[in-house]
């Protein structure tokens, strides 16, 4: 059960991926091999995606069972078999009956039932019957489409959890990912503090301080803690990293043999650390086309979409709150009782009509039985006389009577509040939109300023790296070019991680059509 649990998970995640990765078809497959390696092993190893996954397929069994228990049922049944048998004499009886259930027709349903008994091979049959009832003003076909509605509801919104759980999944992906280039971005910040401190250092040394002044050891001091403080962050940020690997079902480890330094010194182990990083991150991140949250209808909006729901739902359940009805049935009864006298040959089949009423709590019914003057049965006949019988039942129940009053009024107050919950959800969609829209610019603004910036930086390291090698600049300040440069890189990913995150989050606002549809069909 395990090996298939996993089984139909994996093929959600692989087609969940290839979708995600469909918007990007224009890029080149290898230049994201990387990300869609880390990601689509991260959607496979997220345990709350195998579960909404597993309750999925277990909300469309429950669907199947429901249209089942909803739809024309036949039921048979031998009934319970009595034999006594002695010496001189056999006696069997058994009671077979069958159902038949056609709840589309208004609840109509056809049931049988033949007590027999069988005393010396003589076969006795006694208030047999075959009847038929259905609803002349009944609220069994609104409850029965009530309860599928409800029951596909609970299927498209466990379907709805698995789509969701992956938005949510990917979002959390890209939300590790993004912290460990702020990560970086954050040593490289703090790298070119160490380049300023280690300048000031050389200040001191060209002005003629002593290594034994104050002021040239608490320079020095300043250097060397920063170096320490750099080493510690590149170390958490390969422990980090190796993390990250692990939820994406990837083993990290240094890449020692790319590097691009012979590093000898324990404290250069951290510059190793943080290149093995660098070079194990996807170097690129796609820049989607960024959703335009005015594309989706209102109707679309989940809050507003969950309120009309259950106004809807309750609108249905309040229609099929029938205060009166009224149903019938007709039955063919073989060897009524009725008629059978003991010791006289009266026997009589029965054909038997009967209306039932109800209100608030009072019900009646009237019947009548007509006998037919002999029975199907039995090969003999009476020649005697029949008259037709009556039946009469009436109840009256005063809670109920009570309870309904007080029933009627509530629907009242609860009609009142879903249509203040609707309204609510307007509100929460107004809101909503406004802070999207405001969020949309920012990352707008943020990616058009980290292009620009990007192109200067870009230049710049090349100038440095040329005026290097004409002795025209120090490889420091060769080196803070190119950190700037790749601090711009990384904000530039972070801001394509942003707009990705982004329409996650505008597509997790919103439900999906075939809910919409429900309510519609």
């Amino acid at each position: 059960m395990f090996f298939l649990q996993k089984d139909i998970f994996r093929k959600l995640a692989v087609i969940s991926v290839m979708v995600f990765f469909l918007s990007f078809a224009f890029c080149e497959n290898d230049k994201y091999e990387m990300l869609n390696s880390l990601l689509s092993g991260y959607l496979e190893n997220d345990l709350e995606l195998q579960k909404y996954t597993l309750l999925a397929e277990s909300a469309s069994l429950d669907y199947d069972s429901e249209k089942i228990k909803n739809g024309i049922t036949l039921s048979l049944a031998s009934g319970e078999i009595k034999i006594k048998s002695s010496s001189d004499s056999t006696k069997i009886s058994v009671t077979p009956n069958a159902t038949l259930s056609l709840p589309m027709l208004n609840g109509t349903s056809v049931t049988s039932s033949f007590p027999i008994s069988i005393d010396d091979g003589e076969k006795i049959i006694k208030n047999g019957n075959v009847s038929v009832q259905t609803g002349i003003i009944s609220n069994y076909s609104k409850e029965r489409k009530i309860k599928l509605l409800e029951s596909q509801r609970v299927y498209l919104e466990a379907e709805e959890s698995v789509r969701n759980q992956v938005l949510k999944a990917e979002k959390t992906f890209y939300e590790s990912l993004k912290k460990l280039y702020n990560y970086a971005i954050q040593i490289y910040n703090t790298k070119s503090d160490l380049y300023d401190d280690t300048l000031n250092l050389k200040v001191l040394e060209t002005q003629g301080y002593s290594k034994k002044s104050a002021k040239y050891r608490q320079a020095l001091l300043k250097v060397q803690s920063g170096q320490r403080s750099i080493n510690e962050n590149q170390r958490s940020l390969e422990r980090e990293t190796a993390l990250f690997a692990m939820k994406c079902g990837k083993t990290y480890s240094r890449d020692v043999n790319n590097s691009k330094k012979n590093f000898a010194s324990n404290d250069d182990l951290g510059e190793l650390a943080f290149e093995s990083v660098l070079s194990f991150l996807p170097k690129n991140i796609p820049n989607p086309e960024t959703i335009n949250i005015f594309d989706y209808d209102s109707a679309y909006y989940s809050k507003i979409e969950n309120a009309s729901w259950n106004r809807f739902i309750a609108e249905k359940k309040r229609e099929a709150d029938y205060k009166t009805t009224l149903d019938a049935s007709l039955s063919y009864v073989f060897n009524d009782d009725f008629y059978n006298k003991t010791g006289t040959n009266s026997a009589s089949d029965s054909v038997e009509t009967k209306l039932n009423w109800k209100l608030k709590g009072i019900s009646a019914s009237v019947g009548i039985g007509i006998p037919t003057g002999n029975t199907v049965l039995s090969e003999s006949s009476s020649e005697n006389s029949y008259n037709p019988y009556y039946s009469l039942n009436f109840q009256f129940n005063p809670n109920e009577w009570r309870l309904s009053k007080i029933n009627t009024i509530q629907q009242k107050i609860d009609s009142t509040v879903e249509d203040i919950e609707i309204q609510a959800s307007y509100d929460d969609y107004e809101t909503e939109v406004l802070d999207k829209v405001s969020t949309l610019h920012d990352i707008k603004w943020s990616q058009k300023a980290y292009a620009q910036e990007y192109d200067m930086y870009v230049q710049l390291e090349k100038d440095m790296s040329e005026w290097l090698k004409q002795g025209i600049v120090t490889e420091s300040d060769y080196i803070e070019a190119y950190n700037n440069r790749e601090k711009l890189r990384l904000n530039i990913l972070i801001n394509n991680i942003e707009q990705i995150i982004y329409n996650n989050d505008v597509k997790l606002l919103f439900c999906t059509k075939n809910k919409v549809d429900l309510r519609n069909n």
